[in-house]
């Protein structure tokens, strides 16, 4: 029997474990009139692909994504994201530009990871200035 399981970098497990706890604590359905408009899809999206396709698409699809955008930012700035915890403010705010429309879930993810990076990155400087980060 051939193994066919798939290999993922330490990096990428920590972002997935990241994603998942931004996803179970701020995207709930009993949460979702709380929360922005991005949570609420996200909850949406949860309610239709189950818990077991959002955990694998954590590692297999948003995770990689994640990390690329904040490579991207990093080549801009080599101090982007510092001022920033990274699991609770960063791949939070780089999660919140993955879109949606009305069907759900928009894929394939934008590949601008540049844009994504200084959008990212301008909604944490707002957050800050409202004291609203961390």
């Amino acid at each position: 029997m051939t193994d066919t399981r798939k290999v993922f970098s330490r990096l990428q497990g920590e972002t997935a474990l990241c994603i998942w706890e931004w996803l179970l604590e701020n995207c709930q359905t009993k949460n979702v009139d709380k929360k922005d408009g991005v949570c609420t899809s996200w909850a949406d999206y949860r309610g239709k692909v189950g818990y077991v396709a959002l955990r694998s698409g954590a590692i297999e699809t948003f995770a990689p994504w994640v990390l690329k955008v904040y490579d991207a930012g990093k080549a801009a700035d080599a101090d982007a994201w510092d001022a920033w915890a990274y699991d609770w403010d960063v791949v939070p705010a780089i999660m919140r530009q993955i879109p949606f429309d009305h069907l759900g879930l928009t894929l394939p993810l934008p590949t601008d990871y540049a844009l994504a990076a200084r959008i990212a990155l301008a909604a944490l400087d707002d957050q800050e200035r409202r004291g609203k980060v961390g």
